[in-house]
């Protein structure tokens, strides 16, 4: 029934629509009816298709400190050398070249150069990157050592800090069987710091193993005196890379002095006793914008023959087997190869030579002039005499005791029985207290002028002094022995033993050692062995005995009859470093009285002038000659102050006819505390005299030096004498 009224409703519609008449009114709207509640969220899309990707990007990175440099490959091709290198701070994070998103940009130069064999000694290199230069003073034209210039960088991994150098040089007759080498230096600045890193990489262009390097000398061979070999701007520290820039054929166009560095180095290192320099003409190059460098006042701090000093690579041994005129012409440079001689020459003992070939016909191993043999010293001779002693004991050593000595000698390894085969020379040295030396004394056991008795004992021997300990002697003392052999008579090598020193009690319960301050091989670093005073003085530690606070050089200072004169301390802490300071000291001449001292005849003594002398690296790595902590502030307690007296002559100088003075008077004593005579050594500025003089209560003698230049401390000493990166 429900169905049926429904289809009535709408027939009854139908109806009306067909029967239309005119429109009514329109009716009022109704009210808006409310939303009703959302519908359920239909189900996800499918994801849309990946965008393109972007251009590649850079990241940031976290940096610090340092450069590491790192030539990856090099190669050859088509006249142009490409050079693949990653640069990285000092913990391996990548670097952005141009320091656009890390901190520091990071500079590189390079240079390129290839072996080139040679028939006699060792290949040497041919440079691609010179550059010809003129002189503006004498006009002529040399090639010059140079980097490369107008090459290209391209980044090939710039978060890995890998790029490619293209060289701008174009490079022709390349032999690519040949050793090539690049040499690269850069550098970076951060955090007010300038960091630097050197290179040698060797290849071949054939992509062959590299089988022929020359390795003559080695960088720390260098660095056992330079202390960090540090070249035009401190920028070339490594020797492999100076030998690819310093090769045959470079000159000076100023002086004509060659620039390769077997010529170069023998030249420098030998100096003012090259045979050219002492017969009157220095040795000088023409440097960066017309700078002058003048060689002839360097002294090398050993025998200049002993050439293993320095040949200590692989291919070291060159020296003595593969002599050639170049290399040893550079020392022996008034030796001249060729005929006529030029002025100022003399002629080869052996003639003229063309060449290097007929060298090693004399100059060999067991030859007729063996080069080893012609250049051996005392010290490196093989059949030198090897003389050692050790001190054993020293008993008897209270206060006004008689002191006795137990003492062992070997030579060449074997006891030597010195009662029957008696040393050319043997003196037993005491000195005192440990806390800071200020007496000492000597005793020659063998030899000129020997006192005490010596005896035999089951240790060895036993010799009992002449004199005995001060009674006013307090603490610890040490005894040293020096001594030689002179198998030649009083003309010959001495070869001298290393000075044994043993501390002993005086009234201490047990012996107690002077402070370590400095080691014989930190010495022997520079001066391979280390022969003061006739070569018997051996061992730095001896050298404190007599080189004390309290010893001024009044014995051998000058003896004129007119005016007054300085006495200056010999002590060891101020006399060495002003030695090693030489050149850079304010206050020149710095002049030490050596011996013969001063007599009638030569009132003048010996004056010895060190202002001149060219250390040859940093003097503020004190770390080079002193043990570490030895020169930390504030100093050990109870180290003297050091000692100077001006003299006056009071001899008439009418009285006789001489020049010399007989008698004179301390007019003046001067002291200096302990820590401001070691700084002012070297800081020897009258300001600087005068700010530790302000700082030091004069009725004490204390120093304020720590309170501001201690550990932590604004002008931390150790902080100002540390090296630059």
């Amino acid at each position: 029934m429900r169905a049926v009224w429904i289809w009535s409703v709408v027939g009854v519609v139908a109806a009306i629509a067909a029967c239309e008449g005119p429109m009514g009114e329109s009716g009022i709207d109704g009210k808006d009816g409310s939303h009703g509640d959302p519908g359920d969220p239909g189900d996800p899309g499918d994801p849309g298709d990946p965008g393109d990707p972007g251009d590649p990007g850079h990241g940031t990175y976290l940096t610090g400190q340092g450069l590491d440099f790192e030539i990856q490959s090099a190669s050859i091709s088509n006249g142009a050398a490409t050079i693949r290198f990653r640069i990285t701070d000092a913990s391996g994070t990548p670097l952005d070249r141009e320091g656009l998103l890390t901190e520091g940009a990071v500079e590189s130069r390079f240079v390129l150069s290839h072996l080139e064999p040679s028939p006699v000694g060792p290949a040497h290199y041919v440079a691609y990157t010179t550059k010809t230069q003129t002189s503006p003073i004498t006009g002529d034209s040399a090639d010059q050592p140079s980097n490369d210039e107008g090459g290209t960088f391209e980044a090939v991994d710039a978060e890995d800090g890998v790029y490619e150098y293209t060289m701008g040089t174009t490079l022709s007759g390349v032999d690519v069987t040949k050793t090539h080498t690049v040499g690269a230096w850069a550098w970076r600045e951060f955090d007010g710091k300038q960091y630097v890193a050197n290179q040698v990489f060797h290849f071949r262009p054939d992509g062959q193993p590299v089988t022929e390097l020359r390795q003559i000398t080695t960088t720390d061979s260098c660095n056992g005196c330079h202390n960090r070999l540090e070249l035009h701007g401190g920028l070339r520290r490594e020797v492999g890379l100076c030998i690819t820039c310093h090769t045959q054929g470079a000159l000076d166009p100023d002086t004509g002095n060659s620039l390769d560095m077997p010529v170069l180095i023998h030249k420098i290192h030998r100096g003012k006793s090259l045979p050219s320099v002492v017969a009157g003409t220095p040795y000088q190059i023409i440097g960066y914008g017309q700078s002058v460098h003048d060689f002839s006042n360097v002294g090398f701090p050993q025998p200049v023959q002993q050439c293993q000093t320095c040949h200590t690579g692989p291919d070291g041994d060159i020296w003595k087997t593969h002599p050639t005129r170049e290399g040893c012409g550079a020392c022996h440079d008034t030796t001249s190869f060729v005929s006529p001689v030029p002025s100022g020459m003399v002629l080869h003992a052996g003639g003229p030579q063309a060449d290097d070939s007929t060298c090693t016909v004399c100059h060999k191993p067991l030859g007729l002039a063996d080069i080893e043999k012609v250049h051996a010293t005392p010290f490196t001779d093989p059949a030198a005499d090897k003389v050692a002693a050790q001190i054993i004991s020293v008993v008897n050593t209270a206060p006004g005791q008689t002191p006795q000595m137990v003492f062992s000698v070997t030579v060449n390894g074997a006891p030597r029985d010195i009662l029957t085969s008696p040393l050319a020379r043997l003196v037993v040295t005491i000195a005192g207290p440990t806390t800071d030396y200020h007496d000492y004394w000597s005793s020659t056991i063998q030899g000129s002028g020997a006192t005490g008795s010596l005896v035999s004992d089951p240790a060895g021997f036993r010799y009992t002094f002449a004199t005995p300990i001060p009674a006013a002697a307090t603490g610890s003392y040490a005894a040293a022995l020096e001594g030689y052999t002179q198998p030649g008579g009083s003309t010959g090598d001495r070869y001298s033993m290393l000075n044994p020193i043993l501390a002993f009690p005086v009234t201490d319960s047990v012996a107690v050692p002077r402070r370590e301050i400095a080691t014989i091989g930190q010495c022997n670093s520079c001066h391979a062995s280390l022969g003061e005073h006739g070569g018997a003085r051996t061992n730095v530690e001896y050298c404190a005995f007599c080189h004390n606070p309290t010893n001024v050089n009044d014995e051998r200072v000058s003896r004129f009859e007119l005016g007054t004169v300085v006495a200056k301390s010999v002590d060891l802490r101020t006399m060495v470093h002003k030695i090693h300071m030489g050149e850079k000291l304010t206050q020149q001449p710095y002049v030490v009285y050596g011996f013969p001292a001063p007599s009638v005849a030569a009132p003048a003594g010996t004056p010895i002038d060190f202002g001149e002398t060219r250390f040859p690296g940093e003097q503020r790595a004190c770390g080079t000659c002193h043990v570490a902590g030895s020169f930390d502030l504030p100093l050990a307690q109870g180290l003297l102050p050091t000692h100077e007296q001006e003299l006056t002559c009071t001899d008439d100088p009418a009285a006789d006819s001489d020049d010399y003075c007989t008698t004179r008077v301390v007019s003046k004593d001067t002291f200096l505390g302990p820590t401001a005579s070691a700084c002012l050594s070297c800081h020897d500025a009258p300001e600087t005299r005068a700010h530790a003089a302000t700082n030091t209560d004069t009725a004490t003698g204390g120093e304020a030096c720590a309170t501001c230049h201690g550990p932590g401390d604004a002008f931390d000493a150790a902080i100002g004498h540390t090296l630059d990166p």
